[in-house]
């Protein structure tokens, strides 16, 4: 694992990444910028409930995508439905979520800002407009059927 004192800042995403798209590219060169050392972690094929017969990729094609992006130091995969254990495991200085967890109340987003308070992690909003691989599906369902 990858050690804070090796890094002045190590900084986290996490999340499903499932049909990566242009806003996760943003999502993750904005990341990077406020960053020495960008690691993503991948939720399990286990701990996804999308619909439409998600995943589309396994969790370990998704990885492998993420680690040939060029601003990601390291992809890991997570084996939870939230990121507090991969948070617990790494204590980032800097924990990254899109826009759209700038005013969310998910419990899940909620008990992940707590523990990074705990550990004097801070959280980043990125700026990367809101793009959802859901999104694009049921467009893609709304013009096909």
């Amino acid at each position: 694992m990858i050690k804070s004192k090796d890094y002045e800042t190590i900084g986290l995403c996490h999340g499903c990444f499932d049909l990566f798209h242009y806003g996760h590219l943003l999502h993750f060169q904005e990341a990077k910028k406020n960053c020495d050392y960008l690691i993503v972690s991948i939720t399990s094929d286990s701990f996804l409930n999308k619909e439409c017969g998600r995943p589309i990729f396994t969790a370990i094609e998704r990885k492998a995508i993420i680690e040939s992006i060029k601003p990601v130091d390291k992809a890991i995969i997570s084996n939870s439905f939230t990121g507090l254990e991969v948070l617990k495991e790494i204590k980032p200085s800097i924990f990254f979520k899109g826009i759209d967890y700038s005013s969310s109340q998910d419990t899940r987003y909620i008990s992940e800002v707590e523990f990074c308070k705990k550990i004097n992690c801070k959280i980043h909003i990125t700026k990367s407009p809101k793009l959802s691989t859901t999104y694009f599906i049921k467009k893609c369902k709304d013009v096909i059927f």
